[in-house]
């Protein structure tokens, strides 16, 4: 149980974060080598991985990206509990979704201005 409010806590500093991005505007004359450089230097010791960072909302929600990771691990670190297809579209029926197909897909879009 608490890691399930751990990984919801990492889940909504990452949303506050892109909330707060998303409203601090466009930078305008962005750099982005000279950004990622700045970033590396930050953020990345010598050997490519992660420096000890104090625990900032960011920070603490991101996890170094594995080489390589199995199904079963997947399952088990995320408690995947399949679905049977009856109970799934006995809940979807349940949602009396009425738009198309294609406006609904239409709103998973990624937007181009903000």
């Amino acid at each position: 149980m608490r890691l399930l409010e751990n990984e919801e806590k990492k889940h909504q500093a990452i949303i506050q974060a892109l909330i707060e991005g998303e409203e601090s505007g466009v930078v305008e004359n962005f750099d982005r080598e000279t950004h990622l450089k700045y970033l590396h230097e930050k953020y990345l010791d010598e050997n490519g991985n992660l420096k000890k960072q104090k625990k900032d909302k960011f920070w603490s929600a991101v996890k170094q990206i594995r080489q390589s990771v199995t199904i079963e691990e997947l399952i088990k670190e995320q408690n995947y509990k399949p679905i049977k297809a009856e109970e799934f579209y006995k809940e979807v029926a349940e949602l009396n979704i009425e738009e198309p197909l294609d406006e609904l897909l239409a709103m998973l879009t990624p937007r181009t201005t903000f």
